[in-house]
């Protein structure tokens, strides 16, 4: 019989990579999103877990805000999205589907920009109401791990993109007007600073490892991560590049001072635990993503 497994926030970027490789692998899958079904509800989350009682959860739904837009953030929306229906999903796994398995895709910013690498025992430090929330609901899901021996797990997740990408993501933004000067627009793309640094990785390898988490033996929080760093600028570089172009015509910055501190994941426990790692390479997840783009437009 094949496995069951519910998907919160199925139409994202990791929603829909994620429910391609579980058909793959023959689950029946049942997709959630804010068209189809209220994670808010006690009642409708109560009744589809009773019902369908899968063997895996994954809670992928999350109300996101700007860093510009912080000001303006709905208080409300973000706690009930990002934590209070965690809780709800959690509590009717202990009613109704106790052998369930729930994972629970946290974020690098829960963390503080540093100097040093971050894994599972770098304190948590939120800077903002959308990271502090992602904290709450790792402490709810070590609460019921740990006195309703439920098996929740955590995947803190890096910056990780592929063609799926909406088009306010930085990812995006730099592909789809690279295409465009490519194909003889004149018009100049404004980035905020090019010496910013993160830890990207290629999309799809991050829902692999959401899989085999809840597939291993015991729950635990992990960091989902590449652990190597790369500008902004190197982004941009390889991506004009792959076209032929230099992006020093076509790429202007409001600002360029030197970042010292950065979020930089140590995926070492995924690693050794669950048998992951990257795919593919900075370079090659870049490729991929333009080779997608042009093939699209």
């Amino acid at each position: 019989m094949n496995k069951k497994a519910i998907i919160i926030g199925c139409n994202g970027q990791d929603g829909t990579l994620l429910t391609k490789l579980l058909k793959k692998k023959k689950y029946s899958v049942y997709g959630l999103s804010r068209k189809n079904f209220d994670i808010t509800s006690i009642k409708e989350v109560e009744e589809i877990v009773r019902k369908i009682k899968p063997q895996e959860i994954y809670f992928l739904a999350a109300y996101h805000h700007s860093f510009e837009d912080r000001k303006n953030i709905d208080l409300k929306l973000n706690y009930n999205v990002n934590y209070f229906s965690v809780v709800i999903f959690l509590e009717s796994i202990k009613k109704f589907s106790k052998t369930t398995k729930f994972f629970f895709a946290s974020s690098s910013f829960i963390f503080k920009p540093s100097k040093f690498k971050q894994n599972e025992m770098t304190k948590f430090e939120p800077e903002c109401h959308y990271s502090l929330s992602k904290v709450a609901s790792m402490k709810v899901c070590d609460f019921y791990r740990q006195h309703e021996q439920i098996f929740a797990s955590c995947g803190i997740l890096y910056n990780h993109e592929s063609f799926l990408r909406q088009k306010n993501f930085l990812s995006k933004k730099i592909v789809t007007h690279a295409i465009k000067n490519f194909r003889k627009s004149k018009k100049k793309l404004v980035l905020h600073n090019l010496n910013y640094k993160a830890d990207w990785g290629y999309a799809p390898d991050y829902v692999d490892a959401m899989y085999k988490i809840l597939n291993h033996s015991k729950p635990n929080d992990y960091v989902i991560s590449t652990g190597k760093l790369h500008t902004v600028r190197d982004f941009v570089d390889q991506v004009y590049s792959f076209l032929k172009l230099d992006y020093k015509k076509f790429v202007e910055t409001k600002e360029n001072k030197i970042i010292s501190k950065f979020r930089l994941g140590d995926s070492n426990l995924l690693r050794k635990d669950c048998k992951w790692k990257p795919s593919i390479t900075f370079n090659q997840m870049i490729k991929k993503l333009i080779k997608k783009e042009l093939e699209k437009s």
